[in-house]
């Protein structure tokens, strides 16, 4: 006659709580494990697009082109000059609101 070994009450919870349940719970490390791994992969070969040797030498060529393209470096754009009577002023602004 085989032997018959008894199981605790409460071991018998842990062991359906775990024994059972840890194929899911491995499933779901496995998926998390995977989402990382090709989120990962798919951000390094980013990178390595982005930044690679490849990418450096048309980089310094497009920054050649921009200097190329670039008016004289002295050369700076004048900008609309207003004096201090165009500008109304906080109270002022605020009086022409109250009259309307």
């Amino acid at each position: 006659m085989p032997k018959v070994r008894l199981i605790p009450f409460k071991s018998a919870q842990v062991r359906t709580l775990f024994g059972n349940g840890s194929g899911l719970l491995r499933e779901r490390l496995g998926t998390a494990s995977r989402q990382l791994r090709d989120s990962f992969g798919w951000a390094s070969t980013g990178l390595r697009e982005r930044f690679g040797s490849a990418s450096a030498r048309s980089r310094t060529t497009a920054e050649q082109q921009a200097k190329q393209s670039r008016p004289c470096s002295g050369h700076v754009p004048k900008l609309p000059q207003t004096k201090a009577n165009d500008v109304p002023t906080k109270a002022q602004s605020t009086l022409s609101m109250r009259k309307t």
